[in-house]
């Protein structure tokens, strides 16, 4: 048997499978990393936000106190 005809009953091999298959597992990792930095930084921010609030809460609380205080007069 010639050789030509055994190469062509052999299936051809496509090695960048493999390649195809390392760049979607980096590029899925990457995407993973990115989405996990953005989810600390939205926990950030509502940590900020609710600082913000209760910062707010206290300033418009003590100027209630202040309004309703009676005033002195020296």
């Amino acid at each position: 048997m010639e050789l030509s005809l055994i190469g062509a009953r052999v299936p051809q091999i496509r090695p960048h499978r493999g390649v195809e298959a390392d760049v979607l597992t980096n590029r899925a990792t990457q995407q993973i990393g990115n989405a996990d930095n953005q989810l600390v930084e939205l926990q950030d921010l509502r940590d900020k936000m609710a600082t913000a609030r209760e910062c707010q809460q206290l300033i418009s609380q003590a100027g209630t106190k202040r309004r309703g205080a009676p005033s002195l007069n020296i």
